[in-house]
């Protein structure tokens, strides 16, 4: 499964099958939706057998333009992944039985998993570009200072000229008096 057509094109070249292409969201209005339907989806195929395991490669923004790749493996679940957390002191009340509890819960870890990969992705190409323009902007304002400069250099040559000109001129008219 692949989100985005860089990702598609990607694979593509390397000549690895997918199974799923689905277009990124523009905007994070539409990413809860399309992740709550990315994992249903997702769980589905894996409950079905269609995958065996389910690792999410993505970009983690550090800083304006600098991002870390990542990768975290999601199923099947890793329980030494979740341990060492804290527990806690009292068991909660439960109103489903365990059975009908951890698929919902495998459900929500999923869409969690999957919601955090692609907002971190969206942050990390969003630095990027927010860092590609703020360098056009520079660029920009330095070739605007680089023409003023030229502009200038050519307004005081046509200044000079024409005071040379008025200057021969007052000349020409003094030798002929």
């Amino acid at each position: 499964m692949v989100c985005g057509v860089r990702g598609q094109d990607l694979l593509k070249q390397k000549k690895i099958d997918v199974f799923l292409n689905i277009s990124a969201p523009t905007s994070l209005d539409g990413t809860k939706r399309a992740m709550r339907d990315l994992s249903d989806t997702l769980y589905l195929h894996f409950n079905e057998g269609r995958f065996g395991s389910l690792i999410l490669f993505y970009n983690v923004y550090a800083s304006a333009g600098r991002f870390t790749p990542t990768v975290v493996p999601i199923l099947p679940l890793d329980a030494t992944r979740f341990a060492g957390k804290k527990s806690l002191r009292t068991s909660p009340h439960l109103y489903l039985t365990p059975e009908e509890l951890l698929p919902l819960l495998i459900e929500e870890y999923l869409f969690i998993e999957l919601y955090r990969a692609f907002v971190e992705s969206i942050a990390s190409e969003n630095g990027s570009r927010l860092r590609s323009m703020d360098n056009a902007g520079k660029n920009i304002d330095k070739k605007i200072d680089e023409l003023m400069q030229l502009y200038r250099i050519s307004r005081q040559e046509e200044i000079t000229s024409e005071m040379l000109e008025i200057i021969s001129g007052a000349e020409a008219i003094e030798i002929a008096r």
